[in-house]
Protein backbone atom coordinates (compact mmCIF):
# COMPACT_ATOMS: atom_id res chain seq x y z
CA UNK A 1 0.00 0.00 0.00
CA UNK A 2 3.18 2.17 -0.23
CA UNK A 3 2.02 4.22 -3.74
CA UNK A 4 -1.64 4.04 -3.47
CA UNK A 5 -2.09 7.70 -3.26
CA UNK A 6 0.52 8.99 -5.47
CA UNK A 7 -1.13 7.32 -8.53
CA UNK A 8 -4.05 10.17 -8.36
CA UNK A 9 -3.44 11.65 -11.29
CA UNK A 10 0.11 9.50 -12.50
CA UNK A 11 2.67 8.56 -10.63
CA UNK A 12 5.45 10.63 -13.39
CA UNK A 13 4.39 13.96 -11.49
CA UNK A 14 6.92 15.54 -9.83
CA UNK A 15 6.24 17.87 -6.90
CA UNK A 16 8.29 21.03 -5.79
CA UNK A 17 7.09 21.89 -2.34
CA UNK A 18 8.66 22.65 0.65
CA UNK A 19 7.47 21.59 4.24
CA UNK A 20 9.47 24.04 6.57
CA UNK A 21 6.67 25.22 9.35
CA UNK A 22 6.31 28.45 9.48
CA UNK A 23 8.11 29.74 12.70
CA UNK A 24 4.10 30.83 14.37
CA UNK A 25 3.08 27.06 13.59
CA UNK A 26 5.88 25.73 15.14
CA UNK A 27 5.74 28.02 18.62
CA UNK A 28 1.86 27.34 18.36
CA UNK A 29 2.98 23.05 18.21
CA UNK A 30 4.47 23.50 21.52
CA UNK A 31 1.83 24.43 23.75
CA UNK A 32 -0.90 22.33 22.37
CA UNK A 33 -1.87 19.12 23.61
CA UNK A 34 -0.11 15.77 23.43
CA UNK A 35 -2.04 12.84 22.40
CA UNK A 36 -5.03 13.71 20.22
CA UNK A 37 -7.64 12.24 18.40
CA UNK A 38 -8.64 13.03 14.80
CA UNK A 39 -11.48 11.71 13.08
CA UNK A 40 -12.03 12.11 9.71
CA UNK A 41 -15.32 12.38 8.40
CA UNK A 42 -15.97 11.26 4.91
CA UNK A 43 -18.26 13.28 3.24
CA UNK A 44 -20.42 12.74 -0.39
CA UNK A 45 -19.14 8.86 -1.09
CA UNK A 46 -20.91 7.39 -4.33
CA UNK A 47 -21.33 4.19 -2.78
CA UNK A 48 -20.97 1.49 0.45
CA UNK A 49 -18.67 -0.53 -1.71
CA UNK A 50 -15.29 -1.12 -0.61
CA UNK A 51 -13.16 0.72 2.04
CA UNK A 52 -12.33 4.36 2.66
CA UNK A 53 -8.21 4.53 2.60
CA UNK A 54 -6.06 7.03 4.66
CA UNK A 55 -3.11 8.50 5.18
CA UNK A 56 -1.67 10.92 7.88
CA UNK A 57 0.93 12.63 7.42
CA UNK A 58 3.22 14.73 9.79
CA UNK A 59 5.56 16.61 6.68
CA UNK A 60 5.50 16.82 3.25
CA UNK A 61 7.79 13.50 3.10
CA UNK A 62 5.73 11.11 1.51
CA UNK A 63 2.50 13.22 1.07
CA UNK A 64 0.34 12.14 -0.20
CA UNK A 65 2.24 9.01 -1.64
CA UNK A 66 1.52 6.93 1.52
CA UNK A 67 5.10 6.76 2.28
CA UNK A 68 6.02 7.98 5.80
CA UNK A 69 2.50 7.97 6.94
CA UNK A 70 2.20 8.15 10.32
CA UNK A 71 -1.24 6.35 10.19
CA UNK A 72 -2.75 4.76 7.41
CA UNK A 73 -5.25 1.93 6.75
CA UNK A 74 -8.21 1.17 4.86
CA UNK A 75 -11.79 0.89 7.28
CA UNK A 76 -15.15 -0.66 5.34
CA UNK A 77 -17.50 1.81 4.45
CA UNK A 78 -20.52 2.08 6.97
CA UNK A 79 -22.39 4.75 5.64
CA UNK A 80 -22.08 7.44 2.94
CA UNK A 81 -20.74 9.82 4.85
CA UNK A 82 -18.73 7.29 7.25
CA UNK A 83 -15.79 8.43 10.10
CA UNK A 84 -12.63 7.18 10.27
CA UNK A 85 -10.82 7.82 14.03
CA UNK A 86 -6.71 7.73 14.50
CA UNK A 87 -5.69 7.48 18.13
CA UNK A 88 -2.69 8.86 19.93
CA UNK A 89 -1.12 11.75 17.25
CA UNK A 90 0.96 14.34 18.85
CA UNK A 91 -0.20 17.78 18.38
CA UNK A 92 1.51 19.40 15.47
CA UNK A 93 0.73 20.22 11.90
CA UNK A 94 -0.57 17.54 9.40
CA UNK A 95 -2.25 16.68 6.08
CA UNK A 96 -4.53 13.59 5.10
CA UNK A 97 -5.32 12.09 2.16
CA UNK A 98 -8.04 9.87 1.63
CA UNK A 99 -9.33 7.36 -1.46
CA UNK A 100 -12.64 5.35 -2.16
CA UNK A 101 -11.52 2.24 -2.50
CA UNK A 102 -14.61 0.62 -4.46
CA UNK A 103 -13.18 -2.70 -5.16
CA UNK A 104 -10.83 -3.60 -2.22
CA UNK A 105 -7.68 -3.87 -4.20
CA UNK A 106 -6.21 -1.23 -1.61
CA UNK A 107 -5.03 0.62 -4.77
CA UNK A 108 -6.46 4.08 -6.31
CA UNK A 109 -7.18 2.80 -9.55
CA UNK A 110 -6.68 4.66 -12.70
CA UNK A 111 -7.69 5.11 -16.17
CA UNK A 112 -6.43 6.56 -19.53
CA UNK A 113 -3.54 9.05 -19.15
CA UNK A 114 -3.19 8.11 -15.02
CA UNK A 115 -6.80 9.62 -14.01
CA UNK A 116 -7.95 8.55 -10.93
CA UNK A 117 -11.09 6.07 -11.62
CA UNK A 118 -11.96 6.41 -7.85
CA UNK A 119 -13.03 9.26 -5.26
CA UNK A 120 -10.26 10.66 -3.39
CA UNK A 121 -9.84 13.38 -1.25
CA UNK A 122 -7.65 15.81 0.77
CA UNK A 123 -7.58 17.66 3.87
CA UNK A 124 -8.75 21.26 3.46
CA UNK A 125 -10.37 19.70 0.44
CA UNK A 126 -8.51 20.99 -1.92
CA UNK A 127 -9.25 20.06 -5.22
CA UNK A 128 -6.58 18.37 -7.40
CA UNK A 129 -6.68 19.91 -10.94
CA UNK A 130 -3.80 18.89 -12.46
CA UNK A 131 -1.73 16.35 -10.14
CA UNK A 132 -1.99 15.77 -5.95
CA UNK A 133 -1.78 18.98 -3.93
CA UNK A 134 1.67 19.93 -2.09
CA UNK A 135 1.07 19.64 1.36
CA UNK A 136 1.19 23.14 2.53
CA UNK A 137 -2.03 23.39 0.54
CA UNK A 138 -3.01 20.35 2.71
CA UNK A 139 -1.74 21.16 6.14
CA UNK A 140 -4.08 21.61 9.47
CA UNK A 141 -2.80 22.39 13.07
CA UNK A 142 -4.01 19.40 15.58
CA UNK A 143 -3.94 20.60 18.90
CA UNK A 144 -6.37 18.37 21.11
CA UNK A 145 -9.39 16.28 19.52
CA UNK A 146 -10.94 17.39 16.38
CA UNK A 147 -13.05 16.51 13.53
CA UNK A 148 -11.79 17.15 9.78
CA UNK A 149 -14.13 16.88 6.94
CA UNK A 150 -13.48 15.57 3.43
CA UNK A 151 -15.24 15.83 0.59
CA UNK A 152 -14.68 12.93 -1.97
CA UNK A 153 -13.75 14.24 -5.57
CA UNK A 154 -14.89 11.61 -8.72
CA UNK A 155 -14.32 11.85 -11.86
Amino acid sequence: MNHWIYKILGGGLALGCSSLPMAGWAQAESQLNLNSQLTIQVEQLRSQEGNVCYGVFRGSQGFPSGENAVAHGCEPITDLDTRITVEDLPAGTYAVAIFHDANGDEVLNRGLFGMPREGYGFSNNVIARTGPPSYDQAMFLLGGNMTLQIRMQYP
